[in-house]
């Protein structure tokens, strides 16, 4: 399967990606999710506390606890977008490899900064406006990041 193929992606800290299903299928971003944590971090936090949970962002946020970076792909009346889920830490290796994503002309949005308020978490956004692809995108987290170097 290509990247822009899958509903959901997981970027571990080495830069490896984890995909799953498809970007048009009717299965919640969140099943499949769920599905991951159980079967490999239920011991780092308690899986069966996000059994009823539904928000895409909550589970970007404890996914980017364990260091991942999360895409949910989303194909709407024939329009396709997609968001990333950063964590505050992203390493060199996930960097690289969002860089190297060939993503055409899918827009793209990236939330960063998460706060945790434990009922909800807020994250700051660039390119949601839905005309961000993901080189404008990139380029517009670093400067906001102050991350012009890397």
């Amino acid at each position: 399967m290509k990247f822009e193929e899958c509903k959901v992606a997981l970027i571990d800290e080495k830069g490896n990606i984890n995909m799953m299903g498809n970007a048009g299928d009717a299965t919640f971003h969140v099943d499949y999710l769920y599905e991951y944590l159980g079967e490999n971090h239920s011991e780092d936090f308690e899986v069966p506390s996000l059994a009823e949970e539904i928000r895409r962002d909550m589970f970007a946020y404890h996914l980017g606890t364990l260091g991942y970076i999360v895409f949910y792909n989303q194909i709407y009346e024939g329009f396709k977008y997609g968001v990333f889920y950063f964590p505050n830490d992203i390493s060199e290796n996930q960097l690289e490899t969002v860089k190297s994503l060939d993503l055409k002309d899918e827009k793209i949005a990236i939330a960063y900064n998460p706060t945790y308020f434990g009922s909800f978490v807020h994250f700051e956004m660039v390119g949601e406006d839905g005309e961000h692809v993901l080189a404008d995108a990139i380029e517009d987290y670093l400067e906001k990041k102050n991350l012009h170097t890397r």
